[in-house]
């Protein structure tokens, strides 16, 4: 039998999800309080001052399609810039920074599919319904669910009647040809 100690050490946790603008400011900020390490960050005033000091850090980044990733009072930060929005997700040291990469660029490019690349604070703040809504869908409680954009955005897509289903499909045909032509690309390039 295994220990949930055990057990624990295989599901990432997430402990925070943080968007701030580009002046520093909370736009969303959603903490997981039963999440290790999150003990310290129990009141507004002390996720703030985290906030601040995260977004010091990291503030002169420049606009770049690639997560990031800082340690800040032992905390894996990973964010990534959308146009004036700085998305972080924040978790224990220990966990790997590239399955959070991934799970920050599936909300990140989730948003973009809904918003039609338009991701900007106007446009988060007029839809901040959606937000939450592709949030969730991504991660409940501190746990990943999901971490395919596609998938996010046609759930949403469904809940809402965004009218994206058709390029979805198309845009899920192209992603589908182009793993089979890096897939027929791979295994001629290393067939010996």
């Amino acid at each position: 039998s295994i220990s949930s100690h055990s057990q624990s050490q295989f599901i990432h946790q997430i402990q925070a999800l943080i968007i701030l603008d580009s002046s520093g400011q909370r736009q969303y900020a959603k903490y997981y309080h039963k999440a290790d390490g999150m003990a310290k960050l129990d009141t507004v005033e002390k996720q703030k001052q985290f906030e601040r000091r995260l977004w010091e850090k990291n503030s002169k980044m420049m606009s770049t399609s690639e997560p990031d990733v800082c340690l800040l009072d032992n905390h894996l930060c990973v964010y990534i810039l959308e146009t004036d929005l700085f998305f972080y997700l924040i978790a224990d040291d220990q966990q790997n920074e590239i399955i959070l990469s991934e799970v920050l660029l599936s909300i990140t490019d989730a948003l973009n599919m809904i918003f039609r690349n338009q991701l900007e604070k106007r446009t988060f703040l007029d839809n901040f319904d959606l937000i939450l809504l592709t949030i969730d869908e991504v991660i409940d409680d501190g746990i990943i669910m999901e971490i395919d954009a596609l998938n996010v955005a046609k759930r949403v897509d469904k809940t809402e009647g965004l009218g994206l289903s058709e390029e979805t499909d198309a845009l899920a045909q192209v992603v589908k040809n182009a793993k089979e032509q890096l897939s027929g690309f791979t295994s001629s390039f290393f067939s010996f």
